[in-house]
C-alpha cells in the first residue's frame, strides 16, 4: 500500500513537524514521500516485533541508510 498524504499527515507519520517537512522540500533535500508500508512489512517480516516495530537487523539498517543517502542534484 502506498499512501498519499498531506504534508501534515506525512509529518505526523514520520515524527517531524510539518514546518520541517516543508523546509526540507523547499531546500530540495526531499522531492516526495511515499510510504509503502505493505512492501516493507513483507520484506522485513522475519524481523517484525509488533505493529510498526521491527528489530534493528542489519538489512533494515542498510535500507534506512540507503533512504537517508543524499539525492543527486539536491542542495547540500
Amino acid at each position: 500500500m502506498t499512501a498519499l498524504l498531506t504534508a501534515d499527515e506525512a509529518a505526523e507519520r514520520l515524527g517531524i513537524c510539518e514546518r520541517t517537512l516543508r523546509r526540507l522540500r523547499q531546500k530540495g533535500e526531499i522531492a516526495y514521500i511515499a510510504l509503502t508500508e505493505r512492501a516493507y512489512h513483507e520484506r522485513f517480516m522475519k524481523h517484525h516485533l509488533r505493529g510498526d516495530w521491527f528489530s534493528p537487523h542489519p538489512d533494515i539498517l542498510a535500507e534506512i541508510e540507503r533512504l537517508n543517502a543524499p539525492t543527486p542534484g539536491a542542495s547540500q
